[in-house]
């Protein structure tokens, strides 16, 4: 089997395992499992230890990065994200806001279970939105970095097709959150990041 048939790994035709007619709906029944219980109770524990990040003898070497000026295109990534704010409720600006210093990042994952319940998930608001959205991926990436998660959103958009048998929006199920610092967030200066994710 060559690297580009994924064929066997997609269930025939009314023999799917996706469990519910939503996202929600499958990751609840899945999560009844003993084998989801463990596997998230597992990370869970992990999430809540310090981070150290990635270590070659299991000691953190210190100072080895230092933050420093990049040339990023803030004033452009600002301006897409105070874009998609002014479109959000006040509840979808909860969900998807969060300071820059949140450990909200190490809780993402990339199973198909919609377990986390941070983010705006592109599948379930509208064109305009989903729009904005991704002008904030184009703004903070290379033109080549926003092509790749493109490519990556939608073989996975195809994939959930395929799953369940069923249509799902070209952004496939993607959740976006924003990390920015207070001063980021109200005058389109300091620390910012955007996490997109299956």
């Amino acid at each position: 089997m060559s690297h580009d048939d994924f064929r066997p790994f997609v269930p025939a035709s009314g023999r799917s395992n996706i469990a519910g007619s939503t996202p929600r709906e499958h990751a609840h029944a899945r999560m009844q499992s003993p084998r989801a219980q463990e596997l998230f109770g597992t990370w869970a524990k992990l999430a809540a230890a310090p981070f150290t990040g990635i270590t070659t003898n299991g000691h953190v070497e210190p100072n080895l990065f230092t933050l420093r000026p990049e040339e990023a295109p803030t004033a452009a990534m600002m301006a897409a994200v105070e874009a998609l704010l002014a479109q959000l409720s006040p509840e979808q600006r909860k969900a998807t806001c969060f300071p820059v210093d949140s450990t909200l990042w190490r809780h993402w994952q990339n199973t198909e279970l919609y377990v986390e319940h941070h983010g705006l998930r592109l599948d379930e608001v509208g064109s305009p939105i989903q729009e904005a959205v991704m002008a904030v991926v184009r703004s903070s990436l290379s033109g080549k970095g926003y092509d790749t998660t493109r490519g990556v959103m939608g073989s996975i958009a195809s994939s959930a097709i395929s799953s369940a048998g069923r249509r799902c929006s070209a952004n496939g199920p993607t959740s976006f959150a924003c990390l920015a610092t207070p001063q980021a967030r109200s005058r389109g200066a300091g620390s910012f990041s955007a996490i997109i994710c299956r």
